[in-house]
């Protein structure tokens, strides 16, 4: 996942997408996987990650998903609004990944938005500037 997104930060879509292939391939999840390759020729990386995060939101109302898991895909589909729903779903799991909120790049895009700070202040983490979480994972 750490090699997904430092492809995906450096803008080389192409192999960040056959890590997240990757990924998802080791979890067994092939549905997941042929969201991504559908959606990627259909429209690129986005739409691969639109795609894959609707998966895996429709498998969650049959089985436990972690909401981590959905937020970061549409994190990388930019679709700030469904990523906070699924953060929000995170935190009311008790979802451990959650401990790297304040720091992972994949939040970059979110620093800024009151209800994601909202969030921060629920879990008692500091404040952190965007420059400040560059480069973190």
């Amino acid at each position: 996942m750490g090699l997904w997104g430092a492809l995906y930060k450096t803008q080389r879509y192409e192999e960040a997408l056959a890590e997240a292939k990757k990924f998802f391939a080791v979890l067994g999840d092939h549905e997941v996987e042929d969201a991504l390759r559908r959606g990627y020729a259909d429209g690129g990386y986005t739409k691969a990650m639109h795609l894959a995060a609707g998966v895996l939101a429709a498998q969650s109302e049959q089985n436990h998903v972690p909401g981590v898991r959905i937020a970061r895909l549409y994190a990388h589909a930019g679709e700030k609004d469904q990523v906070i729903r699924w953060l929000e779903k995170a935190y009311e799991q008790h979802e451990t990944t959650l401990v790297h909120l304040n720091v992972a790049w994949d939040w970059d895009n979110l620093r800024d938005d009151p209800r994601f700070q909202d969030l921060l202040r629920r879990m008692d983490f500091p404040a952190v500037s965007l420059g400040a979480s560059r480069g973190s994972s």
